[in-house]
């Protein structure tokens, strides 16, 4: 995190997004912190709509620089907007949530907003983005009385290059698959409908020894259209470098995995795959622009 100014900033490039909803009855932060833990969220953006039964806001006095006394409404409310981020405070997941919430009064509808303490859904879907190359830790901010984001701890190393993102948790089960919470309630559904894998599915991978510059072409191998990719196989991207394949859409698509850890779904429109080359049994696809390939 570099400061610009007064404004303390960083840049997020490696990104994941986990739809989902909540069961009635879920506890929505303790839902969230569920999630951030399974899924290794350590710096996230929550955004989510739905109706509480139950909900207890909390406003901030910047005078006194502590929470006023909460109000709780146990009546049924609409969320109008649940807003929020993940981050780590004491080396702990950590979510920080803000709700705008509607009510039916015997003098109309009547908005409210506030820090949200505790929330009990009756129905929630929900978007995190899930930033893999931040890190962000909670501190005690002498000029506002709260634990901000500190300004010199992020997921930046010595050498300026990010840490390596977590690999998301392993499924066996095929997608789009159940999300698991702390009550067994919390579902998820893929990032596009349809036969597209979840990206939040896909296995770790182990990165194979970089090629030789040189590698030989395979000697012994069939006519070209016989070896298209499949699942397992390599390649290599002039941008990202090398990949392992994980799906194959309509042998249009690549969907890969970045030695970060990260998904990524390349297209083959404007592209086109050179004859393989093997390492050993694996065989490594060079992707380039179409009508360059020599």
């Amino acid at each position: 995190m570099v400061s610009n100014g007064s404004m303390l900033a960083t840049e997020a490039r490696q990104v994941r997004r986990i739809v989902g909803r909540m069961e009635r009855g879920e506890d929505v932060i303790e839902a969230f912190l569920s999630l951030a833990k399974e899924r290794q969220i350590r710096c996230g953006w929550i955004r989510a709509l739905g109706a509480f039964e139950f909900v207890e806001l909390a406003e901030y006095d910047q005078q006194e620089q502590r929470y006023r006394a909460a109000r709780a409404f146990e009546t049924q409310s609409e969320i109008l907007e649940l807003n929020g981020n993940i981050s780590l405070k004491d080396g702990e997941c950590f979510v920080h949530l803000h709700a705008t919430i509607s009510r039916d009064t015997d003098n109309g509808i009547e908005v409210l907003g506030g820090h949200l303490l505790r929330g009990t859904a009756f129905a929630c879907e929900f978007l995190v983005e899930s930033f893999d190359d931040v890190t962000l830790q909670r501190r005690y901010d002498p000029a506002t009385g709260l634990e901000l984001w500190s300004p010199d701890l992020d997921s930046v190393s010595v050498s300026g290059k990010p840490a390596p993102a977590p690999a998301p948790a392993r499924s066996s089960s095929g997608f789009p698959r159940r999300m698991p919470s702390s009550s067994g309630t919390l579902k998820a559904v893929s990032e596009r409908q349809g036969e597209r894998p979840s990206f939040v599915d896909m296995p770790r991978i182990t990165q194979p020894t970089p090629p030789p510059e040189r590698a030989p072409r395979v000697s012994d191998a069939g006519p070209w259209e016989s070896q298209f990719p499949v699942q397992g196989d390599w390649v290599e991207h002039p941008q990202y470098g090398l990949c392992q394949i994980q799906a194959i859409i309509d042998n249009n698509e690549l969907v890969v995995r970045l030695t970060s850890g990260a998904p990524k779904t390349i297209r083959l429109d404007f592209l086109e795959l050179s004859a393989p080359i093997m390492q050993g049994k694996q065989r490594i696809y060079r992707i380039q622009p179409k009508h360059t390939r020599s």
